[in-house]
């Protein structure tokens, strides 16, 4: 097994801001950096899978919705994982359900899940793939996490993936999040540059995290990468 080792802990980048940030922090080019093990509650994620032909992609397990990013072989989240979701994988979710006001439409199971670290999403990826018969992205060795290069015939593994490239879920490079976030346009925010139809902010989330879903998506169907929460990514921060 080919592997990339991290044998320090290096800060991730993140992307996105969320609902405690005014609208001046949450254009598609606003970054931020976190330690791999920190929770908050306005950071969460979206997965990334490989592309398949059709243009809107649902997992089996727990009906995460994919689109693909054209001229590329991967397909990202069309929102960030939800409560729904990670409880489907995981069984429980990390912290309690959002309060959501009695005369709202929204679900607070619909809501991103939150309080999670760059760890504990690597796993839920890595648990989402062993469920679907997927090779996983990444492996834990002791306290440490590795990234999957490539599968040798003699891991156990390697039936997973015909190639022995890993084809299982994985966080999105900071690459590829903006390129998804940017869905083709040079709006200052994703999807507009209005950010009242794009974006949740301290300027009109009434103080609180929202159901994925509820504002504009970008050109390519992409929603609430602007705003909301901010999104772990892959990419370690430089």
């Amino acid at each position: 097994m080919k592997e990339v080792e991290r044998r320090e802990e290096p800060f991730r980048v993140v992307r996105g801001g969320s609902w405690h940030s005014g609208a001046r922090a949450v254009p598609a080019a606003c970054r931020h950096a976190n330690h791999p093990r920190v929770r908050f509650v306005n950071l969460g994620f979206r997965a990334v899978r490989s592309n398949n032909m059709s243009k809107i992609v649902k997992s089996r397990a727990d009906e995460i919705e994919f689109i693909p990013i054209p001229g590329s072989d991967i397909s990202v989240g069309k929102y960030p994982v939800t409560r729904r979701q990670w409880a489907a994988v995981m069984g429980v979710c990390p912290s309690p359900a959002p309060g959501i006001p009695s005369d709202s439409p929204e679900d607070p199971e619909d809501c991103p899940v939150v309080d999670v670290s760059f760890y504990d999403c690597l796993d839920f990826c890595n648990r989402l793939s062993e469920r679907e018969g997927l090779a996983p992205r990444y492996r834990k060795a002791g306290a440490k996490w590795v990234i999957v290069e490539r599968y040798l015939p003699t891991d156990p593994e390697f039936p997973f993936s015909d190639s022995g490239v890993p084809n299982g879920y994985r966080l999105p490079t900071e690459a590829e999040w903006e390129i998804a976030a940017r869905g083709g346009e040079r709006y200052t925010y994703s999807g507009s540059d209005d950010p009242n139809r794009v974006a949740w902010t301290y300027d009109n989330a009434g103080g609180r995290i929202h159901a994925v879903g509820h504002k504009d998506p970008n050109a390519w169907g992409f929603h609430d990468m602007s705003g909301n929460v901010w999104e772990w990514t892959e990419s370690p921060w430089t």
